[in-house]
């Protein structure tokens, strides 16, 4: 998520590392996936692992 963040604000930016922070997204998410892990669902199965406060 925070890739995501940084990705978007370079992006915006017209940022030339833009392109390095989205290659890094991929391959986090193709590691996710990879450990059975729905990508499009991690901030769901994320907010119960983070203790309140």
């Amino acid at each position: 998520m925070k890739l995501q963040q940084e990705f978007r604000a370079a992006h915006l930016s017209g940022s030339a590392a833009a392109d390095g922070i989205r290659a890094k997204i991929e391959k986090n998410q193709a590691a996710i996936k990879a450990a059975g892990f729905a990508v499009d669902k991690l901030a769901d199965n994320y907010t119960p692992l983070v203790p309140p406060g």
